[in-house]
């Protein structure tokens, strides 16, 4: 039975893939140049959409910093690898906040922060375990939210990266 449920898994995934592939969308490779030497793995892949003549229009929030949700990049293409970034042609005007949450922190208190940035329009991917970016558009108080998850760093609930 693990073996057609994953087997069905590989399926479905593969169908994900081609839908995506269809309306345009390719993943990608954000290399983080700047901690290439303290991080085991500098490269980021995070799914874009395809504008034409190398461009492309990243359509996750990414962890990478100096990337946000929406911002068009140029990318250096080789055969069959994954376009990798080699410089941001525009900037969109969102801004994104990296949190950690504390390993002893509760998914409680976890939901309820989450919940109170929900609210305020503040809307997240969750990247592994307890590591979350925020994505905040330009028409969010980006100084309030900062303060707010800063006010929460000071309680020792999660660490706050921008």
């Amino acid at each position: 039975m693990s073996f057609l449920s994953g087997w069905f898994r590989s399926l479905q995934l593969r169908w994900i893939r081609f839908r995506h592939y269809l309306s345009g969308y390719v993943k990608i490779r954000l290399e983080d140049q700047a901690n290439e030497q303290e991080n085991d793995d500098p490269v980021e892949v995070v799914w874009s959409k395809y504008l034409g003549k190398s461009l492309y229009r990243l359509e996750n929030i990414p962890y990478t910093e100096g990337f946000n949700l929406h911002d068009v990049v140029r990318c250096q293409e080789r055969p069959n690898e994954l376009p990798v970034v080699v410089e941001i042609v525009q900037h969109s005007s969102n801004r994104t906040l990296r949190v950690a949450f504390q390993e002893e922190v509760s998914d409680e208190a976890v939901g309820h922060i989450l919940s109170e940035l929900r609210e305020k329009q503040v809307y997240y991917e969750k990247a592994i375990a307890r590591l979350y970016m925020f994505n905040l558009e330009p028409s969010i108080d980006y100084e309030a939210v900062r303060d707010y998850l800063k006010s929460k760093q000071e309680e020792g609930l999660l660490w706050l990266y921008e």
